[in-house]
């Protein structure tokens, strides 16, 4: 697997997202924390402070802190501080309540990063996923960010649920009167296999509002659109290339409050633990028997799924997201959910990118 190792034979993943505890006001319907069995103390700061040690150590570069919600810990500015004297990129996940002055001068001195969640460019888009009366505190947060680290340093993330989709018009209009540095979309996952929510869309009633944010995304430079997980297949730039490994499996570790470690894109089921870094160290991590089953799976998905034996897409697709089909089906061998969704952002991409190649030849 060699797009997985660097030039030492030795695995290394780039990103590290850090659950710093599993405590959280909301009780939001998407969130995985909340179908944990098990229920985590939070890790004390000098566990949290050698693991962000020995991940810089390893080759880490960027480190992301969420939970549950990092501002209910104390320590928080300390441990952003603690990351930017690492020299690792820091970026901190909240619904509102971290966006405090000490987390503000720690995230300044750090050039750190905002993301704030807010499912709604209004209160009955944002309180049908986070609940009543929780559109105030969010909205203040977020406020308060693009203020204090201005608005190109904060993202506004957002799950892409059924409450929202009426919306997206006027979410993008939202970010762009603040001038965010980017809009975050995450593509609402199952939590736990088969379980799909009801407030989480089909595929295909997710293409039109999708194909508008790429299509209004192309005519502004000064806002970067973002989805989670599948970014590369829904903002196609290389669209007759093949996906790589690298691509679907991702170069990110998450470690939970609990201690385990799992692959990005995010794999829940226990099976795909990868062990537990501030035990066992960094090494056993990436070098886990999971990666190199993970690497299996996507080399081989494509030509074992009906669907993708089919398809024209199938080398670019590579199958779809392996997370997603686990977590929707519990087997590698059915289509994955946002197959419809991924067909339309690559076939758009084809035709613009056709029509370039068209005028530019016309040019001549």
């Amino acid at each position: 697997m060699p797009d997985l190792e660097n030039s030492d034979n030795r695995r290394t993943v780039d990103h590290l997202y850090l659950e710093v505890t599993g405590r959280c006001t909301l009780n939001c319907p998407h969130c995985a924390v909340r179908s944990w069995e098990e229920n985590p103390q939070d890790p004390d700061y000098e566990v949290l402070a050698t693991l962000l040690s020995d991940f810089r150590a390893q080759g880490g570069h960027y480190v992301t802190f969420s939970g549950g919600e990092p501002g209910l810990r104390a320590d928080l500015p300390d441990l952003i501080s603690k990351a930017a004297d690492l020299g690792l990129s820091a970026t901190l996940y909240t619904n509102g309540l971290a966006v405090t002055d000490g987390v503000m001068e720690s995230l300044q001195d750090a050039s750190g990063l905002m993301a704030v969640s807010l499912d709604g460019p209004n209160a009955d888009a944002h309180e049908e996923m986070r609940g009543s009366g929780t559109y105030a505190q969010a909205l203040a947060g977020f406020k308060k960010a693009v203020v204090r680290l201005g608005g190109d340093r904060v993202m506004l993330s957002c799950i892409l649920s059924k409450p929202l989709l009426p919306h997206v018009d006027q979410l993008w209009e939202f970010a762009l009167s603040h001038r965010v540095g980017a809009l975050y979309l995450n593509l609402f996952e199952p939590l736990k296999t088969y379980a799909v929510h009801s407030l989480a869309p089909a595929a295909h009633e997710l293409i039109g509002p999708v194909l508008g944010l790429l299509d209004a995304a192309e005519k502004e430079d000064g806002i970067r659109l973002l989805f989670s997980e599948s970014h590369d297949l829904i903002c196609v730039k290389s669209v007759f290339s093949e996906r790589e490994n690298q691509k679907i499996l991702g170069r990110t570790v998450k470690v939970q409050a609990g201690g385990w470690a799992y692959p990005g894109p995010f794999f829940y089921d226990s099976r795909f633990r990868l062990g537990r870094p501030a035990e066992q160290g960094w090494p056993a991590i990436l070098n886990s028997d999971v990666y190199s089953e993970l690497a299996h799976q996507a080399r081989s998905r494509a030509g074992r799924v009906p669907e993708c034996s089919r398809c024209f897409w199938a080398a670019r697709c590579g199958g779809g997201s392996l997370a997603l089909s686990w977590a929707t089906h519990g087997k590698w061998t059915e289509a994955c959910p946002l197959c419809e969704l991924y067909k339309a952002t690559l076939d758009r991409a084809a035709r613009r990118s056709l029509a370039d190649e068209t005028h530019t030849l016309a040019r001549q």
